[in-house]
């Protein structure tokens, strides 16, 4: 349970219904732009289902991620979720030259990753080089 500022992203079944569900949501995967560290610090330019639930999960405490390890990797279409949220937090480092957004100014500081039947190795390894990164001090793990 994520508490009273928390978000939840899920792609499980059993969630349906939940604002951060993204099954057969129509969402775009990354396009590489960069305005999410240049233009727009800190927001996806991409006007899409998934921009009002990468918002929610910045103006969370706590993300908590629900899905399946995917042969090492986020399933889709977790994964373009999870790919526009790693380069948003880029815009609290150094990348790219800018100079980083303020940490203060959002509230995700934790991620917890809740894992359908369980993962391997590889999945943590990527996850925490992906989102362990700007306000995110702390990734946790946990298999259902």
């Amino acid at each position: 349970m994520v508490g009273s500022n928390g978000f939840v992203l899920t792609d499980l079944p059993s969630d349906e219904g939940c604002a951060g569900y993204v099954r057969g949501r129509r969402m775009r995967r990354c396009v590489g732009c960069a305005k999410c560290i240049s233009t727009a610090p800190g927001a996806c330019s991409i006007d899409d289902e998934a921009t009002p639930m990468l918002a929610a999960s910045l103006a969370a405490d706590v993300l908590e991620i629900r899905t399946s390890d995917d042969g090492g990797q986020f399933p889709m279409p977790m994964r373009k979720v999870v790919e526009r949220l790693e380069n948003i937090l880029q815009a609290f480092t150094d990348a790219g030259g800018n100079v980083p957004l303020d940490r203060s100014t959002v509230g995700l500081s934790e991620i917890r990753i809740v894992l359908e039947g369980g993962h391997g190795p590889e999945f943590e390894e990527l996850s925490k080089k992906m989102l362990l990164n700007g306000p995110v001090g702390r990734i946790s793990f946990t298999d259902i």
